[in-house]
């Protein structure tokens, strides 16, 4: 399974570049494949389009060493981790990751659950119309498949 986890960090003016960028520009490490080898890439945050300049590593702490070193001139922002399956991703403490003995980057339990018992809560809102009332009388209920679906309630005149 791949990797949960995403790392984000801003730079500054790519080495290889013959133009002067003031833009700050970020980047994001991603697992790409599990596989031995297994494979971390770099893309720009919330695209599909990888940086063809930097090559995959094995491990996303190579692949973020090679970016600060070799590829930037400047790092604007320090890396930050992110959960990939909530939507949008989630910023992640130390806490809430951790890289185990295989090299795998993976969520921690503790963190886990807490994601699970938000989903809880959050769904038996839903259940109990708490959440359509701050919404202005639309109720979102949730289908047998599991997604959201507006349902508009009438209002008493």
């Amino acid at each position: 399974m791949k990797s949960p986890v995403i790392f984000r960090a801003i730079f500054q003016q790519p080495r290889e570049s013959t133009f002067k960028l003031s833009a700050p520009i970020g980047v994001e490490v991603y697992h790409n494949r599990v596989q031995p080898p297994q494979e971390w890439k770099a893309r720009s945050p919330g695209t599909r389009i990888d940086f063809k300049q930097i090559s995959a590593q094995a491990t996303a702490s190579t692949l973020m060493r090679q970016i600060e070193l070799l590829h930037f001139e400047t790092k604007l922002a320090d890396w930050e981790a992110f959960d990939r399956t909530q939507e949008p991703p989630r910023k992640l403490s130390k806490e809430d990751w951790h890289t185990d003995t295989k090299g795998n980057t993976v969520l921690t339990l503790k963190y886990q659950e807490e994601v699970k018992a938000e989903a809880a809560k959050s769904y038996r809102e839903v259940d109990s119309g708490t959440e359509g009332e701050s919404l202005g009388g639309h109720v979102n209920e949730r289908s047998s498949a599991g997604n959201r679906l507006p349902k508009t309630t009438e209002a008493s005149n």
